[in-house]
């Protein structure tokens, strides 16, 4: 299982995040049909720690997980894309190891909110550092 894999299975079995976006949760890209809110996640870059022997030992993977939704804040049965962007945070902050990935660490970055103007949805957005061991 690969890093995005795991993160997946991860991401959509946190009860937290489950109870805002269902199993709303792509890599990459979203279905254009997709309900919102919902989440996307895509790897950003890689660093791999390479041994004098040239073996991998540990990578270091910067994710950047979104959360798409028509509100930036939640209004009555809207979930705004902040909520579900904090869900995503606690999430990650819970994410250990599974399916042949070990997780050594993992730093939250930088959050930015932003509003697409070409599909009128509220994109919040988190950064995150982790690395990894296994096949990532």
């Amino acid at each position: 299982m690969t890093l995005e894999t795991s993160l997946y299975a991860h991401l959509s079995t946190y009860a937290g995040l489950t109870a805002l976006v269902s199993t709303r949760v792509y890599p990459n890209q979203v279905p254009q049909d997709a309900t919102l809110p919902y989440v996307v996640y895509h790897r950003i870059s890689s660093v791999r720690e390479q041994t004098i022997t040239r073996a991998i030992g540990s990578t270091l993977v910067r994710m950047q997980v979104s959360a798409f939704s028509a509100r930036h804040t939640t209004t009555g049965s809207d979930i705004g894309a902040n909520e579900v962007r904090a869900q995503v945070r606690a999430a990650l902050l819970a994410y250990v190891t599974g399916g042949g990935v070990t997780i050594h660490d993992l730093i939250l970055g930088s959050d930015l909110d932003l509003y697409e103007d070409d599909t009128n949805l509220h994109h919040c957005l988190t950064e995150a550092e982790i690395l990894a061991g296994g096949d990532v």
